[in-house]
């Protein structure tokens, strides 16, 4: 009898085990040395290492972590039942993904908003996908050996750095995991049917699209599975001598149908996660227009694309977090491209049947590609190096099964295999370490995109933000110069340069120069709101506030839902002296974020300054609701409740605001006018000493303070706090009355 080894099984080949490397013999209990469960774990430590410099990477400045974090109120707030149906029903960033949301406001709820819990977060969701993609691959084909060495290389391999490094692609590393939960389900149902481990697949695979859309062509890849490993479409049928008999088409169909037909409700959920994907991307005007880019330059990227991945699977060098769509097809890459991609695929169909494995990785390379190769063009990009997290797999597939059955016919030695393997995925770490070292900042990752790539007006912005932000104006603008030549006549490339270059003025205070380039980029692209606020907020920082509430407007016609433009122009309308007006813009701004409680605190100001106090004190209390612990809605609603003559509630509110923030000056000095209208002039006297120790130039609350003292017979005390505030204030009406008074007692 011949020995079985990992490469037997469920992959069989034609050749003798004699020179087939027994590698894959090792089951978990029954292996000598290293068996392929430790070498998983070993693996994952050396994830670690090899990933370790995005823990302490921090935020992007402005590449789609202050979407998904760092300026997102709803995700900041964390999941709270307004924040949740938020997050079910919002089409924010052209995506449909509420789980992705919820992970992200878990991860503000737990950690705030340190960078390195969040980075922390997506390592161990990757550390999560390789134990499961490891034990799926084991489970399902036996090869210990040869699931763990895919799992490394998923692991290590440095086109994956942006699945993990980058905060805002939380989606990708999250919905993977449901990927392969559901797959690992599946499985379970294949080897043991049951509607246990089938509904169980059916539901991993509804919460990895609320994730990420990406996960449609799941269902295709659970067929490829039945065809192998798990041999469930009988198309390598045998006699009862052994020997493989030849399907007819008929045949193969009639195995096929019953597959597909029970694949029908995985079907049923791509399909709404297609629709929900094409509604939110058209929303966002994420989708490319079909008119932008033609069929022919469509197919002709999906095709350079393909081959561009497995080039860089190869020689995984010159990564960049974006790749700008070329100006000029690259015809000769495109048709090597072709060549390759028709040899591997004619190859793979001649080795179906002696290694039914190659073309089960290659249709999983080719199909799960799919959704973002490029044929509905989403985004400006021409690649991706975030699209390649779950299609690799299939071609590491091809890898860990192909070469030790190719090597064996030439009697390759196993130890030299082993070394053999040891050193790519020892190379591999290193170059992932270092292309982690990139995602630090803002400033090394697009500076490294900008240096590798041609053209990349995109890198060149960015980088400009990102300079712009840590205050370095002159080498910024350089930066959004040279994105302008590089798309010179693109009209959206010359407003987003215009715009920035007026945000990096402003932050300078040169504020006359900033108006110059936010009134270009209005030339450049009126219908765009953001230049419309940011105009508006410098004609406010220079006085020019009609101007400013009018810039204001002309922005919110084109962005009606922009919560912050409405708060601002609230307070822009406040200090014009139109609080009606401000106050139908803060109402406004909560019908589009019923929770924010800044919001309610500035509305409730507003009302108890117009005199409607119970309803001031309404929108305080429900702020206070959504956020028992914000000082300043307690301190407003205990003005508004000592304004109605509700002193005692009132002091209870002060006093609340005075335990959340012992170092409130304004708190304390409420606390103590509202205990003295209650005759408790020793602790009220207290609360005034405090107040005058935290803020000494708080002139109304020295003035109340030299009162009470008057008031409990220390005169001294009294005068000098007057005499303090006259200092400060030599003409303060209040001050000079209570000082005479003091005065004209003493002559007595």
């Amino acid at each position: 009898m011949k020995p079985q080894s990992d490469c037997e099984g469920h992959d069989k080949t034609q050749h003798s085990s004699r020179y087939i490397p027994a590698y894959g013999r090792t089951t978990s209990g029954s292996g000598r040395g290293l068996g392929p469960g430790a070498l998983c774990a070993l693996v994952c430590v050396a994830a670690v290492v090899a990933y370790w410099p995005v823990v302490n990477a921090s935020f992007l400045v402005s590449y789609d972590d202050e979407l998904y974090v760092t300026r997102n109120q709803h995700v900041l707030s964390g999941p709270t039942p307004v924040n949740l149906a938020w997050a079910f029903s919002t089409f924010d960033t052209g995506n449909w993904h509420p789980l992705t949301w919820v992970s992200h406001m878990l991860d503000c709820r737990l950690f705030g908003v340190q960078p390195r819990a969040h980075h922390f977060v997506n390592l161990a969701f990757h550390l999560l996908n390789i134990v499961l993609l490891f034990r799926l691959l084991w489970w399902a084909t036996g090869a210990g050996w040869k699931s763990a060495f895919v799992a490394a290389l998923f692991a290590l391999h440095p086109m994956h750095v942006e699945s993990v490094a980058w905060v805002a692609e939380r989606k990708d590393v999250l919905s993977t995991m449901f990927w392969l939960l559901a797959t690992l389900c599946y499985i379970r149902y294949a080897k043991k049917p049951g509607r246990v481990w089938f509904a169980g697949a059916l539901a991993c695979f509804g919460l990895g699209l609320m994730a990420k859309p990406m996960l449609v062509t799941l269902p295709f890849t659970l067929l490829l599975l039945d065809a192998w490993p798990l041999d469930r479409l009988g198309v390598r049928k045998t006699n009862p001598k052994g020997k493989k008999l030849n399907a007819t088409m008929k045949s193969v169909w009639s195995d096929y149908r019953p597959l597909i037909f029970e694949k029908i409700p995985f079907f049923a959920l791509s399909a709404v996660s297609c629709i929900l994907a094409v509604i939110a991307q058209s929303n966002k005007n994420a989708v490319v227009a079909v008119s932008s880019l033609s069929l022919m330059e469509r197919v002709s990227n999906a095709i350079n694309s393909y081959g561009m991945y497995l080039w860089k699977m190869v020689v995984p060098v010159n990564l960049a977090c974006f790749y700008p769509f070329p100006s000029r097809l690259p015809v000769g890459s495109i048709l090597l491209s072709l060549c390759v991609l028709v040899a591997v695929s004619v190859f793979c169909l001649k080795a179906r049947r002696t290694m039914p494995y190659l073309l089960a990785g290659w249709l999983w390379y080719l199909g799960t590609l799919v959704p973002v190769i490029g044929l509905v063009q989403v985004g400006v990009q021409s690649m991706a190096d975030r699209y390649t997290y779950v299609p690799y797999i299939g071609a590491f597939i091809m890898i860990a099964w192909g070469i030790p059955a190719a090597l064996a016919r030439w009697r390759f030695s196993v130890p030299v295999l082993f070394a053999s393997g040891a050193a790519v995925l020892a190379v591999l770490a290193g170059m992932t370490r270092a292309e982690a070292t990139y995602w630090n900042n803002s400033v090394s990752l697009f500076g490294r995109a900008a240096g590798v790539t041609k053209n990349n007006d995109v890198a060149y912005l960015n980088l400009g933000v990102a300079l712009s932000s840590q205050g370095m104006t002159e080498s910024a603008i350089a930066s959004f110069n040279r994105a302008l030549a590089a798309k010179p006549g693109d009209a959206g490339v010359a407003y987003d340069v215009y715009n920035n270059i007026g945000i990096a003025l402003s932050r300078q205070g040169k504020t006359s120069d900033a108006l110059e380039y936010y009134r270009k980029a209005l030339v450049t692209a009126p219908e765009l709101a953001e230049a419309h606020f940011n105009l508006a907020a410098v004609l406010a920082e220079r006085g020019k506030l009609p101007e400013a509430v009018e810039s204001f407007r002309q922005g919110l016609r084109r962005s009606q839902n922009d919560f912050d433009a409405h708060t601002r122009l609230a307070d822009l309308l406040a200090r014009c002296g139109k609080p009606s007006e401000a106050i139908d813009e803060y109402k406004s701004a909560l019908r589009i974020r019923p929770d924010a409680a800044l919001a309610m605190c500035g509305l409730g100001r507003l009302l108890a300054d117009a005199g409607s106090l119970d309803e001031a004190v309404a929108w305080f209390s429900k702020a206070l609701h959504l956020r028992p612990d914000l000082g300043v809605a307690h301190v407003n609603l205990g003005v508004a409740l000592a304004m109605k003559g509700a002193m005692k509630e009132a002091a209870g509110h002060f006093g609340e605001a005075v335990r959340i923030n012992p170092k409130n000056a304004e708190a304390q000095a409420d606390l103590g006018r509202a205990l003295a209208e209650l005759k408790d002039t020793a602790t009220a006297l207290e609360c005034y000493e405090k107040a005058i120790k935290l803020d000494s130039v708080n002139v109304e609350a020295r003035i109340n303070y030299g009162a009470l003292l008057a008031s409990a017979g220390r005169i001294e005390d009294a005068e000098r706090q007057f005499r303090t505030v006259l200092k400060v204030e030599p003409g303060n009406k209040a001050a000079k009355r209570d000082l005479e008074v003091i005065e004209k007692k003493t002559e007595r």
